[in-house]
């Protein structure tokens, strides 16, 4: 049973209209030191891109992901700086306790069957003092056009579970805050949601953008039994982006400050392997 999180309103502090995740990344991140960076779910490489161009400076970068498909893509992305790629679980992370100095997650965890324990992973890598950032895209339909957003994603991760393929739906801001609570304590956290990524929006608006994901999801699944059932509800989702538009839903930016504790990594050899691989 998932721990109860604290009141939604009290965890999220909701900035003034227009606010974006690099804004606030910006704001807190902005010419610090981030030290070893890990970015676990990497995908396509966008947010540790996002975080370099954010940060001060850096000593290392490390890009993890569950996919090979998904590293590849990383390494194709060009990220800036040299880049180390490892084929992880998020669930059971190679390296050392207290590896990393930041350590980020976006919109992995809807990913993975257990994210409280990849939460737990993520706090045991990062160093006292370490700052971990997780970012997901949230349940909240503020509008027709977020809500078509949503419905697209969901699609999606349908499409991918009928392919055996780990892709649940994406959180509501109180089922984030509960996962977030029952990992990390109240001393460690600061948080804010914000809307979508705004550089991506002028293309995330062009319906055709969707029609093609939408006609790519099926051509994964010709010969499903459910083919046509699945059709159906495609060609109904893109008859939503041509009525109401496309605008990515808002997302929740949560930011903790690992805190020392004795229950959760030996002081004593805390940080002694670095951010090797454990083989």
């Amino acid at each position: 049973m998932t721990t109860p999180g604290p009141d939604e309103q009290s965890f999220f502090r909701v900035p003034e209209r227009g606010s974006s995740e690099r804004g606030f990344l910006t704001a807190r991140l902005g010419g610090r030191d981030c030290g070893r960076v890990l970015d676990l779910a990497a995908g396509d490489g966008r947010f540790l891109r996002l975080i370099v161009e954010v940060c001060g400076s850096y000593s290392r970068l490390t890009a993890a992901d569950p996919e090979k498909g998904a590293l590849d893509e990383a390494r194709r992305a060009e990220l800036p700086g040299r880049v180390r790629f490892v084929h992880a679980a998020g669930e059971a992370l190679p390296f050392g306790d207290c590896a990393f100095d930041t350590v980020a997650i976006a919109d992995g965890l809807h990913h993975v069957r257990d994210p409280q324990r990849v939460l737990r992973e993520l706090r045991r890598v990062a160093t006292p003092g370490g700052l971990i950032i997780v970012s997901e895209v949230l349940r909240r339909p503020e509008s027709p056009a977020t809500a078509t957003a949503i419905r697209l994603h969901h699609f999606k991760a349908r499409t991918d579970r009928r392919l055996g393929r780990s892709h649940h739906r994406t959180f509501s801001a109180c089922e984030l805050t509960a996962m977030i609570s029952a990992v990390f304590g109240d001393d460690e956290l600061e948080a804010v949601m914000v809307p979508a990524v705004v550089e991506r929006e002028a293309e995330l608006q062009r319906s055709g953008v969707h029609r093609r994901r939408l006609r790519g999801y099926l051509a994964s699944l010709r010969g499903d039994p459910r083919y046509a059932v699945l059709r159906a509800v495609a060609e109904t989702l893109a008859g939503r982006v041509e009525h109401t538009g496309y605008t990515e839903a808002p997302r929740g930016i949560i930011l903790v400050r690992k805190q020392p504790s004795e229950e959760l990594y030996d002081a004593d050899t805390c940080g002694r392997t670095g951010d090797a691989i454990r083989r």
